[in-house]
């Protein structure tokens, strides 16, 4: 039987991403499994290899990973993400192992400055060195790839990690009704969405300055911060508007998406952006800051609203216009939900298996 490992950052988002290509290697009858450096349960498998906070832990960290590959002698190794791929594919190339595949969900130094734009550019270079494959997310993360690597850079089918789960979603008024009750929301308010963490990269610092500068008069208007709790407010000594709602990790965020009205996607760089791809599947108009990895998805004012430069006026300018001209967010809402097909997870999961089985 072949071995395949994954070895992912974090456990959370692993279960959200892998876990359908991991069930399609099973069926193709591989052995599989996965390595992940934290947020990990107690029954799986942990080894810490996250250098970027704990770079002391270096040599420690390629004994672990050289030891765990040379004993489970897998056929396949996959390393996800740009930082924490470094050293599995440093220590799956130093055990010749036949394919070492360099996963890349996103090109983080485009959405940085200075310093560590020139240390993560080298570190994607390096990675695109150390790597047998490259794969990556979205055609804009294979252009900027194919700028620092002569190696073919492929995506399967359309793009993303591992395809959306497309529902034949028809908005449902009652069901709608209930759910803001349940949450005492009034049925005339309008919901808006920001999902990502409390740092810069991902856009938490413009979304509540965007809030905070036209948004949190309106008390009609709802803010709901999906993955951010009231202590990141604290770390980075901002208030709480009366109107905004810290709503931490959330499994199922779809509740959330149902509800919404607007999404607002502040980060400064994505690969293939899924929270996109969840808002146009359930009809969630989406704002978003024009940068690569949303481009792709959004074409402006026809899937939803690019703005510059997360320009805090023209997001409320743009609220105000749909709030106004119902008939083009409802045109713009219908022409994003057919964008979601091109990335349905059963179509991607059957290229996903025929790229395993030429390997």
């Amino acid at each position: 039987m072949k071995k395949i490992i994954h070895f992912h950052p974090d456990w959370l988002y692993a279960n959200r991403f892998l876990s359908p290509l991991m069930q399609a290697e099973k069926q193709l009858g591989y052995d599989t499994k996965l390595v992940t450096a934290k947020n990990t349960p107690k029954n799986d498998l942990h080894i810490d290899f996250d250098i970027l906070k704990k770079f002391f832990k270096f040599p420690i960290a390629i004994f672990k990973l050289t030891q765990f590959i040379y004993i489970n002698k897998p056929d396949i190794v996959y390393c996800h993400n740009t930082v924490s791929s470094f050293l599995p594919l440093l220590c799956g190339r130093i055990l010749f192992i036949k394919k070492v595949i360099y996963f890349n969900h996103g090109v983080p130094f485009i959405g940085h400055q200075g310093a560590l734009k020139y240390l993560l550019y080298w570190l994607e270079k390096i990675n695109c060195l150390l790597g047998t494959n490259i794969i990556t997310v979205s055609e804009e993360m294979r252009t900027v790839l194919a700028t620092i690597s002569k190696k073919k850079i492929e995506i399967i089918n359309k793009g993303s990690a591992c395809g959306i789960q497309y529902t034949n979603f028809q908005s449902e008024k009652k069901h709608s009704i209930k759910l803001k009750k349940k949450i005492k929301i009034g049925i005339k308010d309008r919901v808006f969405l920001y999902i990502g963490r409390a740092n810069k990269r991902k856009g938490f610092y413009d979304v509540i300055e965007i809030w905070e500068t036209y948004f949190k008069k309106n008390k009609n208007f709802k803010l709901f911060l999906l993955g951010i709790d009231s202590l990141d407010f604290k770390k980075n000594n901002k208030t709480i508007p009366e109107n905004a709602f810290p709503i931490s990790f959330v499994k199922d965020i779809n509740t959330y998406h149902y509800i919404a009205d607007y999404f607002f996607m502040t980060s400064h760089h994505e690969g293939l952006s899924y929270s996109v791809l969840e808002s146009f599947n359930y009809k969630t108009l989406v704002l978003s800051n024009n940068i690569p990895g949303v481009s792709e998805l959004v074409v402006h004012r026809k899937t939803g609203f690019l703005i510059d430069n997360n320009c805090a006026k023209n997001y409320y300018d743009t609220v105000m216009e749909c709030e106004k001209n119902i008939k083009l967010r409802g045109k713009i809402i219908k022409n994003a939900y057919k964008v979601v097909k091109k990335y349905d997870r059963g179509q991607f999961i059957k290229y996903y298996k025929n790229f395993i089985e030429k390997l």
